[in-house]
């Protein structure tokens, strides 16, 4: 069983339009226009920065107090219900091959909430069905990156948020694992609010700068292209073809 690989290109505009300088400073402040179901959710990513070990001591409580189990020939492990033979209610079974899962089962499938530690150090905690992770769920793999929101069969999908590990966060719709359509991103010079294509800002969009300036207008693979208006913070402006 593998881990889900979660990765989206960063966006962070960089321009020069002038000799007049763009200020880089402190990250952004949290969203606040969250979809009220993320909102408590992503608030503990911000303010937990123990959670990876706060996951694995919930999996190493788990192994603790599984009290007999079956082994199998070839190394798994696995203490909890079963049905007909199948794993079936709340179990906890570890892996030879190094993942470990504890959570609801049926017919032999995580099936039902559960989480689970992949052998290169990745979480996983939500939702499963038949065996695939679908539904709301939070992951964070090996590199810090984390996503909380909707899983269909292992990738993102639907509305959610991304923190990747360098401090740059996305709001929005994901396809396929990546950022599509209508979306809020924030990075550590201002943020974006806009349309973006396989994860990069991409269509109409405006990033404002935390010196106060801001570009609104076309944007082309995560860079400004196209048709747009660059207004300084000192209410200079420059609209042309960029």
């Amino acid at each position: 069983m593998a881990s889900q690989f979660i990765f989206i290109a960063s966006n962070q505009l960089f321009v020069n339009v002038s000799e007049k300088s763009m200020i880089v400073s402190e990250p952004l402040k949290p969203t606040e226009i969250l979809a009220p179901e993320l909102e408590r959710d992503f608030s503990q990513y911000i303010t937990n920065t123990n959670l990876v070990n706060n996951i694995a001591e919930e999996i190493n409580r788990a192994l603790q107090n599984a009290i007999g189990g079956d082994y199998y020939s070839n190394g798994d492990y696995y203490c909890g219900n079963t049905i007909g033979g199948l794993q079936t209610g709340y179990g906890v079974y570890k892996s030879h091959s190094g993942w470990i899962y504890a959570g609801d089962f049926a017919n032999g499938c995580f099936h039902g909430h559960g989480l689970i530690k992949y052998p290169d150090g990745s979480f996983y905690k939500g939702y499963w069905k038949d065996g695939e992770q679908t539904g709301k769920g939070e992951a964070i793999n090996i590199k810090g990156d984390r996503f909380i929101g909707f899983f269909v069969k292992g990738e993102p999908e639907g509305h959610g948020i991304m923190i990747q590990h360098g401090g740059a966060r996305y709001e929005g719709t994901f396809v396929h694992g990546v950022l599509i359509g209508f979306g809020h991103a924030y990075f550590s010079n201002g943020e974006y609010v806009g349309t973006f294509e396989n994860g990069l800002m991409h269509g109409e969009g405006t990033y404002s700068f935390i010196n106060g300036d801001r570009y609104s207008g076309h944007f082309y693979k995560g860079k400004m292209q196209g048709y747009g208006e660059y207004r300084w913070a000192d209410g200079d402006i420059c609209k042309k073809n960029w």
